[in-house]
């Protein structure tokens, strides 16, 4: 909503359907600056899964500060190609985001968000070319700013459109829990004794915090005994195959991932209730 308003404040004056007043300066560039806060914050939910810093939206109370207080002199900065690379700065800064996150998040998120950046980069070329291109460009963002419109609005109601972009509002931790154990059982990665979180993090894009809380948000578990539990179910399966009797306890413990003997011992008693000798012997496989 704030996008919009500062999209229609900003056609509106390039057209000339406002009057040129400090007023309407003022709120032209705190909105301009708001829909850069906004749209930093957009792209950073979609593919970090959180808000973004709250110290995102610090320029437009200080611009709008600096105006009250500058009183008629404030008239001197308050022009759109002075605005310009404030905006583009904002855009810049979502690029980054998602350059550094779209391996981690969702495709239809990021999706989301590579939209919203070409069409804000779309109005400020046209601003560009508006500040800078003559009379001929007076009506070059008003005219974009409405096609901009017109494409949004035929996404949500044209049926492909809506499936594109569906499940842009879904639950970030599930989202990237669901990633997680994608990649996770894809390779075994759980047999990999070297295993960490931040190792996990990194591979999908995100900090490790995100990663932990959606484990723990969706499994109920930590990240560790998450790992630990999947390593005994590997495990458990090494002990039951005919195929692995003659592999020695130790040495499934080694294939299911764990670093040494004491610790897949502690852990498959902890899950299973019983020692890896005894679940192999109960399973009428012992060698």
């Amino acid at each position: 909503a704030l996008a919009g308003a500062a999209a229609l404040q900003v056609g509106w004056e390039h057209a000339g359907a406002l009057p040129d007043t400090r007023l309407i300066r003022t709120t032209d560039v705190v909105l301009a600056l708001l829909s850069g806060s906004v749209l930093l914050d957009v792209v950073w939910r979609c593919v970090r899964g959180r808000p973004a810093p709250r110290a995102i939206y610090l320029p437009s109370p200080v611009v709008l500060l600096a105006a009250v207080f500058a009183g008629p002199a404030a008239g001197a900065w308050l022009k759109m190609p002075y605005l310009l690379p404030a905006q583009w700065a904002f855009t810049l800064a979502a690029f980054v985001v998602w350059r550094r996150g779209r391996d981690g998040a969702p495709v239809k998120r990021a999706r989301v968000s590579v939209a919203v950046i070409s069409a804000m980069t779309e109005v400020h070329d046209a601003q560009v070319f508006r500040s800078f291109g003559g009379d001929w460009a007076r009506d070059l963002v008003p005219l974009v700013i409405a096609a901009l419109l017109m494409l949004a609005l035929a996404a949500v109601i044209h049926p492909r459109g809506r499936r594109l972009f569906s499940d842009a509002g879904g639950d970030p931790d599930r989202d990237l829990f669901a990633q997680f154990v994608a990649w996770f059982e894809s390779v075994a990665v759980f047999r990999d004794p070297k295993l960490r979180l931040g190792d996990a993090a990194a591979r999908l894009g995100v900090r490790p915090e995100s990663l932990s809380a959606a484990v723990n948000g969706i499994a109920g578990v930590s990240f560790s005994t998450f790992v630990a539990r999947r390593r005994v179910k590997e495990a458990q399966r090494l002990l039951r195959d005919p195929e692995e009797r003659r592999t020695s306890v130790e040495a499934v413990g080694l294939l299911a991932g764990f670093k040494s003997r004491s610790a897949f011992h502690d852990a498959f008693k902890t899950h299973v209730g019983v020692t890896p000798s005894q679940y192999r012997e109960e399973s009428g496989l012992e060698s």
